[in-house]
């Protein structure tokens, strides 16, 4: 029970939040004001939880820093991409202070952040858990093999038309293979059996009224999500794919070898990256639920090792097949933000990759932890400079070959104004004349900001 002192100060906790809120953010650009009202909201939250049985002073003031951290690029930078993940994790944040007398487990407080949010919509696997009670029961081999291959096939069905899209060479092998097309074969079948599931599974979880709270206990109890002979089924039948397209990759892409006939490898290199990017995020998913849940056997560990080697070469893939494409059209804000994720994901893995062959090693924890703190640092770069000042690097060394694509710099926010500035001496007349009217229709939007709307960039 919450005392009536404590009570009687989270009202006015929130009654004060709630007149800033509406001063600070109704119908106005954000700025310096979410830094404001950060540093006012764990100010007055401090006070009124500190007497709260559980409050933990270390943990609070680790979390409020982080937070004023996500809350600075407000005001340095009109990068909007940063500003709403930025945004979500402050959400997050205030997730952990909220349950801060919880100790600390990544699938709990996604959990908690899903349930408060979508209640019908978190625990859509319930259908399958109950499935998996009644396999369990039955205790026939043949079923397990059987469970293994339909999942297998549900994943693979939505993974090889990714696949296929992404590289020309094994599309054009597989396609061989075949007498249908098997891009649209598979993408229609997975669409009606992704339909099919997902209201089987609300349907079902909104009938039977299970949304439950999920203990740390549980998350971490000798029930496992597959049964071992499903687990070895599903792995086998994705690494087969993923071996034979990472073979691909080596044979074709890296080493360069002969192409099949009638595909160019300029052509052949420079697409499919931005489909590896999300294969190898679905694969970092994957490996990270069965390293989860999965049991300590030496062949799950190695299947596991194979999707995670196959990973990486699905990286390295859109990297190098990204940079040929960069080094051509110059950069972009997505072009680079693919960079980012990919050396992200790099970094996530390797504590899931010991976590295989470790036990009780603290992986999930390790990996969040990394691939935040690399988030951390991006939020410091200023995205729309640094493309600025790539584009024109990229321009000046080779003017006569390259065209200047002066019209989306003048996409970018007035974070790049500096950088464009610096060397409008070295544009045609018609290009400054360009720069300078874009700049000024810019400024003219922040003309009647409010004191507290204010930024570096504006």
């Amino acid at each position: 029970m919450i005392r009536l002192a404590i009570k009687n100060k989270l009202i006015i906790f929130s009654v004060v939040l709630s007149i800033l809120f509406n001063y600070f953010f109704l119908f106005s650009k954000l700025g310096v004001s979410v830094l404001i009202f950060n540093i006012i909201l764990l100010t007055i939250g401090y006070f009124c939880s500190k007497e709260v049985d559980g409050f933990s002073k270390k943990k609070y003031m680790i979390i409020s820093v982080t937070i004023l951290l996500l809350s600075t690029p407000f005001l340095r930078y009109d990068f909007a991409l940063f500003k709403v993940f930025n945004f979500l994790l402050i959400i997050g944040m205030y997730g952990l202070i909220v349950h801060s007398i919880i100790p600390f487990n990544i699938f709990q407080w996604f959990l908690l952040t899903f349930q408060s949010l979508l209640l019908p919509l978190g625990k859509l696997n319930q259908l399958f858990l109950d499935l998996e009670i009644i396999t369990t029961i039955k205790k026939k081999g043949f079923i397990n093999v059987i469970v293994g291959l339909v999942l297998a096939c549900m994943f693979l069905i939505f993974v090889v038309p990714i696949l296929l899209s992404s590289d020309v060479v094994f599309n054009t092998m597989i396609t061989q293979m075949v007498t249908l097309s098997l891009t649209t074969v598979l993408r229609k079948g997975f669409f009606r059996f992704f339909v099919f599931l997902f209201f089987a599974a609300y349907i079902y979880n909104h009938v039977a009224r299970k949304i439950n709270y999920v203990s740390i206990d549980t998350l971490y109890s000798p029930k496992r999500v597959f049964n071992i002979t499903s687990s070895y089924v599903f792995l086998i039948c994705i690494d087969l794919v993923y071996l034979a397209f990472s073979f691909i990759q080596i044979k074709y892409l890296f080493l360069g070898n002969q192409l099949p006939e009638g595909i160019h490898y300029a052509q052949y290199a420079r697409e499919g990256f931005f489909q590896l990017v999300f294969i190898s995020a679905i694969n970092v998913l994957v490996v990270t639920i069965f390293n989860q849940f999965k049991k300590a056997h030496k062949l799950t560990n190695g299947l596991l090792l194979i999707t995670v080697i196959c990973t990486y070469i699905m990286t390295f893939s859109a990297f190098y097949r990204m940079s040929l494409y960069e080094s051509t059209y110059g950069y972009t804000r997505l072009r680079l933000l693919v960079y980012l994720f990919l050396i992200a994901e790099a970094i996530a893995l390797i504590p899931i990759l010991i976590g295989i062959f470790k036990a009780n090693f603290k992986y999930l924890e390790l990996a969040s932890i990394s691939v935040f703190i690399f988030y951390i640092l991006l939020t410091f770069l200023n995205v729309d400079a640094f493309i600025a000042v790539k584009n024109i690097e990229r321009y000046s060394n080779n003017p006569h070959e390259i065209n200047f694509d002066y019209q989306y710099l003048e996409q970018l926010s007035l974070d790049a104004k500096p950088v464009i500035e610096a060397h409008m001496s070295e544009y045609p007349v018609y290009i400054q004349t360009s720069f300078k009217r874009s700049f000024e229709e810019k400024q003219s939007n922040y003309s009647d900001l409010n004191w507290y709307e204010w930024n570096l960039a504006r």
